[in-house]
């Protein structure tokens, strides 16, 4: 079977390659895997999907945003191979919008071809799922431990997931609650969150402290703003050392296991700071961190001292 995945919850996407890959692997252990990007010539997506391996092995082609670029060319070869029904190699055809509405009603006949789609989840759709997932990880949060990651997360599969596998090993065999949840996940990154890091970027500290402030205003305590603070400029560190070794910034998402706007958003910072400031600042923050929270510094000007140190680093 070959398939069409359509639409921009790419995390479901991603788990449903995921599946069929390890589906195909259980049968065909020497499977072979091919990632072609969008811009691949017709020359070259034919002889991927034409391949013949010397011993037969089953081949499986992924190819991502094939039908934007709207090369008719490419988009009749496509539909001619999926009715071949070629039995070495299957293919996945992922794109985020729906292609024309021709092809789509063509394309959902045909036999060798499994159309499906995956739009963003809704509120309770994703309540749902993030329940499913707790199960499957037999883990019992309480209810508002659950409220709370939705209320910071929202339809974050990305986030979602990768806070659900850290407190399967952290909590594994507790009733896990809110207190327990909160020390040991960073709330979500906000719009004020990536504006101070950006103000401690142009050393601006008029306008850091006046960002600080409106959150303090807003009800965010000191140490929760440290903590942030401290997740933001450790993914800019982990976005440095990876783009300095040519990686993409869709594979350092993959690595990282961030999600692709916060990996965007790091990587424009790491213009702003060299390595050596950036491994000041860790030790700047867990320094100040530890004050505060053994007492020898109030946290308010614990705040304030970190941001003016950031400024000089």
């Amino acid at each position: 079977m070959n398939y069409c995945l359509i639409g921009k919850d790419n995390f479901r996407v991603h788990e449903r390659i995921e599946a069929v890959m390890a589906e195909l692997r259980a049968r065909f252990p020497q499977l072979q895997q091919v990632q072609l990007a969008p811009t691949v010539t017709l020359t070259e997506l034919a002889g991927q999907l034409d391949a013949q391996s010397l011993w037969g092995e089953q081949r499986l082609v992924v190819v991502e945003g094939l039908l934007a670029n709207k090369d008719q060319a490419i988009i009749t070869f496509v539909q001619d191979w999926l009715q071949q029904n070629n039995l070495l190699t299957q293919l996945i055809l992922v794109e985020e919008t729906d292609p024309p509405k021709k092809l789509l009603q063509a394309w959902s006949k045909m036999p060798t071809l499994s159309v499906e789609h995956y739009s963003p989840l809704t509120a309770a759709e994703t309540r749902h799922w993030l329940q499913q997932k707790l199960l499957n990880y037999q883990l019992h949060l309480e209810a508002p431990a659950i409220a709370w990651l939705l209320a910071n997360f929202g339809n974050d599969l990305w986030r979602l997931s990768n806070e659900i596998v850290k407190l399967k090993w952290l909590f594994a065999q507790k009733n896990i609650s809110l207190a327990l949840v909160k020390t040991v996940i960073v709330p979500v990154l906000d719009d004020n969150i990536f504006a101070t890091i950006d103000a401690l970027a142009q050393r601006n500290l008029i306008l850091a402290n006046r960002l600080i402030n409106t959150q303090l205003s807003a009800g965010t305590v000191e140490l929760e703003l440290m903590t942030m603070i401290a997740y933001q400029f450790r993914n800019i560190a982990l976005a440095k050392v990876l783009s300095a070794q040519k990686i993409a910034p869709s594979d350092i998402a993959k690595r990282t296991e961030l999600h692709p706007f916060v990996v965007k958003k790091s990587l424009q910072f790491t213009r702003n700071f060299s390595w050596e400031q950036l491994q000041k600042i860790v030790g700047l923050i867990q320094k100040v961190d530890q004050a505060i929270k053994r007492g020898q510094t109030p946290p308010k000007i614990g705040l304030d001292i970190l941001m003016a140190q950031i400024i000089k680093a």
